[in-house]
């Protein structure tokens, strides 16, 4: 599916893994706290492309699918393909930033300001992604256009 089972081990570990902010600068702070906000926006994607996959799927099985919902399943199919990718590069980003995180306030403030910026970015593309693979919303072309 979106995460291999490896790639859900470590992102899970990261959203559970403790890292000391006592004392800590509040640029790492921030780094931090978007970090694993896009970690959790990435497992709800994958939850909810892995949850819509199985439903779909059986319904196809028992040939209960409407046309349009024939062709939202196989649109679906098509996007966690490129989706898989995608996910696959945060999940990698993220555990790097991770582990240099607290690396992040040696840098000058206007620098500091620009990758700030990009994560708020980043955590507004899992953001998205989240929103348009909802099972309420279902948008995959959108979830393509998003990712171009």
């Amino acid at each position: 599916y979106l995460l291999s089972e490896a790639q859900l081990h470590l992102v899970t570990e990261l959203l559970a893994s403790h890292m000391c902010t006592l004392y800590c600068p509040r640029a790492v702070l921030e780094v931090v706290s978007l970090l694993r906000k896009m970690t959790s926006q990435c497992l709800t994607v994958s939850e909810q492309i892995v949850s819509s996959a199985a439903s779909r799927h059986q319904q196809w099985l028992n040939k209960s699918l409407r046309s349009r919902q024939r062709q939202n399943y196989f649109r679906m199919l098509d996007s966690v393909q490129y989706l898989h990718h995608v996910f696959s590069l945060l999940t990698l980003l993220i555990t790097v930033e991770l582990l240099n995180a607290p690396t992040k306030s040696a840098k000058a403030p206007p620098e500091c300001h620009c990758y700030l910026k990009f994560l708020k970015s980043l955590l507004q593309y899992t953001e998205n992604m989240a929103t348009y693979t909802s099972p309420e919303k279902n948008k995959w072309d959108e979830s393509w256009d998003l990712t171009e």
